[in-house]
């Protein structure tokens, strides 16, 4: 065998091993490169998370700041740097509570929406089984959706059982039975603060239930969820 022969054969033999290499370390680099990529987002996602998050305590620190001097926040769109939250206080005495208010009451305020004898039979399976939140009165006996759609603005379970007659609407007030608590000025609100960074889908929402006694907002309740 001529030496020219041998000397092109290892020639095209490196040539392959060259060309084989440079694929493997092109499929390293697009790895390296979709890796950090995949890094990056998740990076921009827990930041996005953590500044929406402290943008809905930034809201609920507003809202109790109103409390102390006895208002009601009601904010939207509220631009913190990079980040914007709106927050709304809603008065828990206006509506009546499903686990504390006199069954008396409550059974008035379904029979403002069903017959005399479905509202008894609701009202005394609450006082048996207190609901832990009012997305569960579709699972008591006798509620229907359609019936619970009709009350649920008009309920609550994080009052204190008393009725602010000054701020609730007609149905709550109608409902009203003779042994009834009532009161003039709200002593539990719901704090709702929600928070995002801008440019991002992400949303921390915080609820935060205060009662409020001697002018003081005290916590009793606190829930948070990501939208």
């Amino acid at each position: 065998m001529c030496g020219g022969c041998v000397r092109h054969r290892r020639r095209g033999v490196a040539l392959i091993l060259v060309l084989g290499l440079l694929l493997i370390l092109g499929g390293i680099a697009t790895d390296v490169e979709r890796t950090a990529r995949l890094e990056a987002k998740t990076v921009e996602a827990l930041r996005a998370r953590t500044v929406a998050r402290y943008a809905a305590e930034s809201g609920i620190a507003l809202g109790v700041a109103e409390l102390r001097s006895h208002h009601l926040v009601n904010r939207a769109n509220v631009l913190l740097g990079d980040a914007e939250f709106s927050v709304d206080a809603i008065n828990l005495n206006a509506r009546i509570d499903l686990s504390r208010t006199d069954s008396a009451t409550v059974r008035g305020l379904f029979e403002e929406f069903t017959d005399r004898g479905t509202a008894g039979a609701i009202a005394r399976e609450l006082a048996e089984r207190p609901l832990q939140r009012v997305g569960e009165l579709v699972l008591v006996p006798h509620v229907t959706n359609e019936l619970a759609e009709a009350v649920v603005p008009f309920a609550t379970i994080w009052s204190d059982g008393a009725v602010d007659t000054t701020a609730a609407p007609e149905a709550v007030r109608a409902a009203l039975s003779t042994s009834a608590a009532v009161v003039a000025t709200p002593t539990r609100v719901l704090v709702v603060a929600r928070g995002w960074q801008q440019r991002f889908p992400l949303t921390h929402e915080i609820q935060a239930v205060y009662a409020i006694e001697g002018g003081t907002p005290e916590l009793v309740a606190w829930q948070e969820r990501d939208l």
